[in-house]
């Protein structure tokens, strides 16, 4: 099966050697998010709203770079470093 790569804009080309998301046929799977800007500097600090909104626009910007929309992810895996 063909794949594609995909270094979306508007997110900071990793520092590590992967792609933020990996095109398989019809299917997209997008590397974990974190709350980075287009700089790779964090967004939000001490600010768990902010950084949620970054890690979704940074999603969006994923599904999106593929041909897609938000109405399309159907599976989503969150961690959590601190609940309290």
């Amino acid at each position: 099966m063909d794949h594609v790569y995909l270094e979306p804009n508007g997110i900071a080309p990793p520092p590590e050697p992967y792609s933020h998301a990996v095109r398989c046929g019809d299917t997209l799977y997008i590397a974990g998010q974190v709350a980075f800007d287009e700089s790779n500097e964090v967004v939000g600090v001490g600010d768990p709203r902010a950084q949620a909104k970054r890690v979704w626009h940074n999603i969006r910007l994923s599904v999106e770079a593929a041909g897609g929309t938000l109405a399309y992810v159907v599976k989503i895996t969150i961690f959590i470093n601190d609940v309290c």
